[in-house]
């Protein structure tokens, strides 16, 4: 039933069929109840559905909103309206997954290197400015870390254990590292706005978009191989596909 209490067949397809049987069995009940019987015991009426409970669940196409629903499964055929599989908002939802798991992933890379390169920042601040001898227990932990990449245990106690500790360190070959610049930082800030603005991400953005793209590359190359009769039913295609919006 629609908002007005009328069958919508856009809603079930049944819906005209079961209301006619509602009628047709509201009448027979009444007959009998005029005849003297108990017409009610008979009386039944047509499940209804509250239209109003699926618009909410109900998303607009090429929304955000539908994009996330569909990625995130559930009863995605009210969500989307039963278009998921060959809709827009298909690929770029799987787009977007994509990216996040890319911005995750990048994310993580950056605080590594990012807290690697402050690691190496404050050992060599250290042995530039002492003498092995004159290190205290903060120094060793701070050249610890940097020797094995990650905090300096925190069961060690007093500076002879750490001392100890580092002569063991100091011989694992000096750590490299790749320096997390200002570029790698906008990169990847404009990636994680990708994800969350509505609409930064286009059909031509998506799996798709880029196989479309690669189809047209691999068409325009093929063309010098081609012969005149080929030639000719490309040019047919192109004549009647004209006007057509474009992948690439």
């Amino acid at each position: 039933m629609n908002e007005d209490g009328e069958a919508d067949e856009n809603i079930d397809p049944q819906s005209k069929y079961l209301e006619e049987l509602r009628i047709l069995n509201n009448t027979c009940c009444d007959i009998l109840n005029v005849a003297g019987y108990d017409g009610e015991l008979l009386r039944v009426d047509i499940p209804r559905f509250d239209i109003t409970k699926r618009q909410k669940n109900m998303t607009k196409p090429r929304t955000k909103e539908r994009q996330d629903a569909i990625a995130a499964g559930g009863s995605i055929f009210l969500k989307a309206g039963g278009r998921t599989l060959n809709d827009d908002d298909y690929f770029i939802a799987k787009e977007r997954t994509q990216r996040v798991e890319k911005a995750k992933e990048l994310r993580a890379q950056a605080n590594s290197r990012i807290q690697a390169e402050k690691r190496a920042t404050a050992a060599h601040s250290i042995m530039e400015k002492k003498i092995p001898s004159k290190y205290i227990i903060t120094d060793l932990k701070a050249l610890i870390a940097w020797r094995t990449g990650k905090p300096c245990p925190s069961k060690v106690k007093g500076k002879d254990e750490f001392l100890k500790l580092w002569n063991e360190a100091n011989k694992i070959p000096v750590p490299t590292f790749e320096v997390w610049t200002e570029a790698d930082e906008q990169a990847l800030v404009e990636l994680e706005e990708t994800v969350e603005l509505e609409g930064a991400i286009a059909l031509e953005d998506t799996d798709y978009g880029r196989l479309a793209r690669q189809r047209q590359h691999e068409c325009m190359a093929s063309v010098a191989d081609m012969s005149a009769e080929q030639i000719a039913a490309l040019e047919q295609m192109i004549a009647t596909t004209k006007g057509r919006v474009s992948i690439g």
